[in-house]
């Protein structure tokens, strides 16, 4: 669509966290979702979700402080995001492993 139209024209934040979670849980594909994950916070990095889906993936995958440091960063892009109950349960739970 970008080179039909001659813009930057990003995929929907909402699409590609949806299909990089289907990799990740369905196909069991972490790594390409991990990519896609990276791909939504490079185009959305004013949104606390990419960076909650990043600490998921990165918890899925065994990568703590990778986990920590996003679901942090998601606390500080919005305090009071959407799934705030569960990334301060989960960084609780990490930070206590």
């Amino acid at each position: 669509m970008s080179d039909r139209l001659g813009i930057e024209f990003p995929p929907p934040e909402s699409i590609v966290d949806n299909f990089a979670y289907y990799l990740q849980d369905s196909l069991e594909k972490p790594q390409e979702a991990l990519e896609l994950f990276l791909i939504n916070a490079g185009n959305y990095p004013e949104s606390a979700n990419v960076y909650v889906s990043l600490g998921d993936a990165y918890r899925a995958n065994g990568e703590t402080q990778l986990a920590i440091k996003n679901l942090r960063k998601a606390l500080e892009v919005d305090p009071n995001h959407g799934h705030l109950q569960w990334t301060i349960e989960t960084l609780a739970e990490l930070q206590q492993q």
